[in-house]
C-alpha cells in the first residue's frame, strides 16, 4: 500500500520534490547556524570599535562592521527567497499528494467491491478517503517542517564537529 500511495507519487513528481528539499536545505541552515555565526561576528565586531571606516564596504575584510551587514542583509534575503521558494511548492506538492491518494484510495476500493456494490457504504467510504488524505498531507507537512530540517541540521552539526573538533566529534 505505501508503494501505492507515497512511492509512486514522489517517483512521479521527483523533480518538485528535489527542488523542495533544495528549498528546506537551504533555509533551515542557513537560519539557525548561518545567521547566529554572522550575529556573533557582527557583535564581536561592535565590542572591537571596528566602526572607524563608516559605512563603506571594505572586500579585504570579511570582520569589518559594514561587511557583517551587508552579509546579514544577504543572508536574509537568501533565507526570504528560499522559504518563499518552499511554500510555493508545497502549493503544488500537498494538492498533488491528496488527489494522488484519494484516486488511488478511490481505485482500490471500487476494485474490492467491483462484484458487490450493495455492500459499500459510500458515504463512509468517501468519508475515510478524505480524512486519511488530509492526515497524510498533514504527516508529510510535519516531516518537511521538522523531521527533515532536524536530519539536515544533525548532518550540519555532525560534520562541524568533525572538521573543526575532531577529537570532540562522537559518530551517530
Amino acid at each position: 500500500m505505501f508503494k501505492e500511495l507515497y512511492y509512486d507519487f514522489i517517483n512521479n513528481n521527483k523533480k518538485l520534490i528535489l527542488l523542495y528539499l533544495i528549498a528546506i536545505a537551504l533555509t533551515f541552515p542557513l537560519k539557525n547556524f548561518g545567521m547566529s555565526k554572522l550575529y556573533g561576528k557582527l557583535f564581536a565586531s561592535i565590542k572591537k570599535n571596528n566602526l572607524s571606516n563608516g559605512f563603506y564596504l571594505n572586500f579585504t575584510s570579511v570582520t569589518s562592521f559594514p561587511n557583517i551587514i551587508f552579509l546579514l542583509l544577504f543572508t536574509w534575503f537568501i533565507i526570504i527567497i528560499a522559504n518563499f521558494i518552499k511554500k510555493y511548492l508545497q502549493s503544488f506538492i500537498y494538492p498533488k499528494l491528496t488527489a494522488h491518494i484519494r484516486k488511488e484510495l478511490f481505485s482500490k476500493t471500487l476494485n474490492k467491491y467491483e462484484k458487490n456494490y450493495k455492500n459499500l457504504m459510500v458515504g463512509k467510504e468517501i468519508g475515510m478517503m478524505v480524512e486519511f488524505a488530509n492526515q497524510s498531507k498533514n504527516v508529510a507537512d510535519i516531516f518537511s517542517k521538522y523531521w527533515i530540517p532536524l536530519f539536515i541540521s544533525l548532518v550540519v552539526i555532525k560534520s562541524y564537529m568533525l572538521i573543526n573538533y575532531p577529537k570532540l566529534f562522537i559518530p551517530i
